[in-house]
């Protein structure tokens, strides 16, 4: 006689499972503002300590747009919680944004902006931030 002694397969549910477009759309931007306020406060508290890391040379700037992601962040936590209709209307603002900062960090690049690590840093944080702004778009175009 057999005995399954195998256990139930159990499964956890993905975190936007039962989420309309709505409130995928509003996680999505959750991260958006998470991973940009961290990013800025870093940048912004550790100016010196990032830009040997990205390599500009260029510590000021590092601390100014540091201090630029931690109110971009704040702005886009707001479109997260905004009213549907605002959500839809403001969302727009935050993906034109995201793509040119995607743009701008491409320019960078190209430009030799950044050196060694840095290289691989910004294009780590422009993929993420592409990323973003694809799944930003996808969710807001499903808001009715």
């Amino acid at each position: 006689m057999d005995i399954d002694t195998a256990s139930p397969t159990t499964t956890t549910p993905s975190p936007t499972v039962g989420l309309g477009p709505a409130g995928r759309l509003r996680r999505i931007l959750a991260v958006d503002a998470l991973t940009s306020g961290l990013s800025g406060l870093a940048m912004a508290v550790a100016a010196g300590g990032v830009d040997d890391l990205l390599g500009t040379g260029r510590p000021g700037w590092v601390r100014g747009v540091g201090v630029g992601f931690v109110v971009f962040a704040a702005g886009v936590a707001w479109v997260a919680r905004a009213d549907e209709s605002s959500l839809r209307r403001l969302s727009l603002d935050v993906v034109m944004a995201n793509v040119a900062f995607v743009v701008a960090m491409v320019v960078g690049l190209a430009l030799g902006w950044f050196s060694g690590v840095g290289i691989a840093i910004a294009v780590a944080v422009a993929v993420h931030v592409d990323v973003l702004a694809v799944q930003q778009w996808r969710e807001r175009r499903r808001l009715a």
